[in-house]
C-alpha cells in the first residue's frame, strides 16, 4: 500500500496543477479579451494614449504610426485572449502571452516610479487604475501566465480553436479600423447623439459663472495653474493640458475627467456657449482640433460642406483648438465664406471627447446632437 500511495498522490497533485493552470489560462485570456475590446471600441482614445507614451519616451516622431499600432495592439490582445480561452497554439500562445506580460510589467513599473502619465490606459476609459494598481495587476498576470507556460505549452490545440482565434483577430481589426477611420460604433462619453446640450451644459450657468477659471497642467513640468476663461494663454495645447473647470471635482488618479460643464466655446471676446446652444434651428459645428495638421484635400471637402450648409440656411460654427485668426485665414484660402461662418475655440481635451476624431462635423437641432460624422 505504501508503494502505490506516492504515484497516486503525485497524480493527484498533477491533476490539481492542471486544473489550476486551466483556470489561470481562462482568467488571463478573459483579461486580454476585455482589455482589447474596451480599447478597440474607442480606438481614437487609444491613439491619444499611445501619443502620450511616445511623448513621455521622447519619440513623438513615431506619432503617425499610432493608428496602426492601436489596431495591431487591440487585435493581438483579443486574439491572444481568445486563443488562451479556447486552447489554440499552446506553445506559441503561452510564450507570446508570457513575453507580453513581462513587457507590460516592466513598462508599468516605470510608469509607477516615474509617473510620466496619469494612468496606463490598459482598460481604456472603462476601468481606470492608478499606475501602482496597474503594476501589481500585471505582476499577478505575469505569475499566472508563467504557470500557464510551464503546464500548458506542451499540449496540442484543436483545429477549430485555430479558426476561432483567426476570426477574432480579423473581426477585431475590422471593427477597430472602421471606428478609427469613421467614428466609434459605441460612444460612452457625455456628448453622444441624442444628447440635449442645453440641458447638459447650460442648465448650470450659475456654477459655471462661479467657477471663474480653467485649471490646466503644464505638460512639461506638471505644474497646475488657473487661467481666466477668456485668457488665450491656456489654449496652447503644446504647453497646457486642460484638467477641469475651477470648482469642479478633482479627477481621480490624475485622469482628465471631461463633463458637460467643460463644454465651453469662446471667440476671444467672451463665452459663446449659451448663444450657440440656444440657437433655434440647425447648427453645423465643423470641428478640427489643430488646423495645421489637416490635409489639404480635407479642407476642400470642408468648404463644400460649409457651402451646402449655408445654402440650407444653417448656422455654421467652426470649432478648433488652434488660434482663431489663423483658422480664419485658412478658411478664407480654401474659399469658405468667412463672413457668414463663426470661428470659436474649445479646449482640445474637451474637443477630443466631444468628437472622437481629429476632425469632423457635429449637427445640432435646437441644441440637441442629431448627427456626428467624419468629413
Amino acid at each position: 500500500m505504501t508503494y502505490n500511495r506516492q504515484p497516486r498522490e503525485a497524480m493527484k497533485s498533477y491533476r490539481l496543477l492542471r486544473i489550476a493552470a486551466l483556470v489561470l489560462r481562462v482568467a488571463v485570456g478573459c483579461v486580454f479579451v476585455f482589455s482589447g475590446v474596451v480599447k478597440g471600441v474607442d480606438p481614437y482614445g487609444t491613439v491619444i494614449k499611445i501619443g502620450e507614451y511616445l511623448h513621455a519616451l521622447g519619440i513623438e516622431w513615431l506619432s503617425p504610426l499610432a493608428g496602426v499600432a492601436c489596431v495591431a495592439l487591440v487585435s493581438v490582445e483579443v486574439a491572444l485572449g481568445v486563443a488562451l480561452v479556447v486552447g489554440a497554439w499552446p506553445k506559441i500562445v503561452a510564450s507570446i502571452v508570457l513575453v507580453f506580460n513581462l513587457f507590460y510589467t516592466v513598462l508599468t513599473l516605470w510608469l509607477a516610479v516615474a509617473n510620466p502619465i496619469g494612468d496606463c490606459g490598459c482598460f481604456g476609459d472603462v476601468v481606470v487604475l492608478s499606475n501602482w494598481q496597474t503594476f501589481w495587476k500585471n505582476v499577478a498576470l505575469l505569475v499566472a501566465s508563467a504557470v500557464v507556460w510551464v503546464v500548458w505549452r506542451r499540449d496540442s490545440g484543436a483545429r477549430w480553436s485555430l479558426w476561432t482565434t483567426l476570426c477574432a483577430l480579423v473581426l477585431t481589426a475590422g471593427v477597430a479600423t472602421y471606428s478609427l477611420c469613421e467614428l466609434p460604433l459605441i460612444e460612452k462619453f457625455p456628448f453622444g447623439e441624442g444628447v440635449d446640450l442645453r440641458a447638459l451644459v447650460v442648465a448650470e450657468p450659475a456654477e459655471q459663472e462661479q467657477s471663474g477659471g480653467v485649471v490646466c497642467r503644464n505638460v512639461a513640468t506638471g505644474e497646475v495653474e488657473t487661467f481666466d476663461l477668456n485668457d488665450p494663454a491656456w489654449w496652447d495645447e503644446s504647453v497646457w493640458e486642460f484638467v477641469k473647470m475651477e470648482g469642479a471635482s478633482e479627477p481621480s488618479d490624475d485622469r482628465v475627467a471631461v463633463t458637460g460643464r467643460d463644454f465651453v466655446l469662446t471667440d476671444g471676446q467672451g463665452d459663446l456657449t449659451a448663444d450657440v446652444l440656444e440657437f433655434e434651428g440647425t447648427t453645423r459645428m465643423v470641428c478640427v482640433q489643430l488646423v495645421d495638421r489637416v490635409k489639404a484635400e480635407w479642407w476642400s471637402r470642408v468648404a463644400e460642406d460649409i457651402d451646402y450648409a449655408l445654402g440650407r440656411g444653417e448656422r455654421v460654427v467652426v470649432v478648433t483648438a488652434s488660434e482663431i485668426g489663423h483658422t480664419t485665414e485658412v478658411l478664407s484660402r480654401v474659399g469658405v465664406d468667412v463672413v457668414n461662418v463663426e470661428v470659436c475655440n474649445m479646449d482640445i481635451t474637451t474637443l477630443q471627447v466631444f468628437l472622437r476624431a481629429p476632425s469632423g462635423v457635429v449637427v445640432l437641432k435646437d441644441g440637441v446632437i442629431v448627427e456626428k460624422r467624419r468629413i
